[in-house]
């Protein structure tokens, strides 16, 4: 059998060996934009729905968040998460978001200590393991129709690729080019007198 050959069967060997299974995501993480009323007046129940705006805030957040703190409870259950809040490009670091359920269905959502509205089907699950409905929602400032707070857009990203995929294809291809370069260090050698 040629060196050649052998080089090459070890090489495909080791990469097959090393090769990771294909990339998986550890989990998806939703981004999270909201978009208040501006202006929102007595008299003035809908702005309608909002993409972008002034005082538009910005996070992510697992879709399957494991909450940071749970209040179960008969009239009102609530999770909070902690995400790091971007608000018009400036980062605030991380902020405690909570989820409260005090109306049948229609979550409040609190950022900071201040309500950003009601909102009817942006999650779903319990408190202890909620996830979030993936679209647009217009949040009130009641837990009646009127008058409108703004809109939350909530969109699935990729996931995270898990580092060992990276770490395991580098060490394939870096223990196939160390056989390589030692064979032909070797071949080299022999040839030479």
């Amino acid at each position: 059998m040629s060196k050649y050959l052998t080089v090459v069967s070890v090489a495909i060997v080791l990469l097959c060996v090393f090769a990771p299974a294909p990339a998986k995501a550890d989990s998806t993480i939703d981004t999270f934009v909201w978009v208040p009323c501006t202006p929102n007046l007595p008299g003035y129940p809908s702005c309608g729905v909002l993409t972008s705006g002034p005082g538009e805030l910005t996070w992510q957040a697992p879709s399957s968040p494991t909450p940071t703190s749970v209040c179960p409870g008969p009239i009102i259950s609530c999770f909070t998460i902690t995400s790091d809040i971007t608000s018009n490009g400036i980062d605030h670091g991380p902020t405690a978001i909570t989820f409260s359920y005090p109306f049948a269905g229609q979550p409040v959502i609190q950022l900071g200590g201040g309500d950003l509205g009601f909102g009817v089907g942006l999650l779903a699950g319990t408190e202890t393991s909620p996830t979030f409905v993936t679209g647009e929602f217009i949040l009130y400032q009641a837990d009646t129709v009127s008058p409108q707070a703004g809109t939350l857009t909530i969109t699935a990203a990729t996931g995270v690729p898990e580092p060992s995929t990276l770490l395991l294809t580098a060490a394939g291809l870096l223990g196939g080019l160390a056989v390589i370069a030692f064979w032909r260090k070797e071949s080299a050698s022999a040839t030479c007198p």
